[in-house]
């Protein structure tokens, strides 16, 4: 049995990882079918699938949420980015079902909510700047939500 471990980078949020297997006949396996048709019936015209040949992509790429988008970005978490994306989930407890159902009925995540999530950020990040460990967006600078939960970083400007 062969294992493949891939390791988290930080650069995974910009970009993916691919990796291509080829399947080759040895003593344990054979390859019955290395290529075949994407159509039930053989002798019909189609392209030709390798079925011998597999690729996995790998990636954190977080496209933006219509919830954060349309409701709430302007008044709570600010612009957004994947990292700061990241944050809020990691802090707030937040998974992708919960972006996905925003603003349903019993959704976690809903208008009336946000502002204790984002004081919960806050705290957050703030506490984080306190410990001489402050959060760098994706951009570089100091991660910062709306100017209402603002995060003091006159220490190190």
């Amino acid at each position: 049995m062969s294992m493949c471990v891939f390791f988290r980078t930080d650069d995974l949020m910009e970009k993916s990882v691919r990796l291509a297997l080829r399947l080759e006949d040895n003593e344990h396996f054979k390859c019955y079918f290395p290529e075949y048709k994407n159509m039930n019936t053989y002798s019909s015209t189609g392209v030709l699938i390798h079925g011998d040949s597999f690729s996995f992509t790998l990636s954190e790429m977080y496209t933006i949420p219509w919830y954060w988008r349309v409701i709430i970005e302007t008044d709570y978490f600010g612009v957004w980015t994947p990292k700061k994306f990241v944050v809020i989930n990691l802090v707030c407890g937040f998974t992708m079902d919960d972006w996905n159902n925003a603003g349903g009925t019993g959704a976690k995540i809903i208008y009336g909510r946000c502002g204790f999530f984002a004081t919960m950020v806050q705290k957050y990040l703030q506490e984080q700047a306190d410990a001489g460990t402050p959060v760098v967006d994706s951009d570089g600078k100091y991660m910062q939500l709306d100017s209402d939960y603002a995060v003091d970083y006159s220490r190190y400007e």
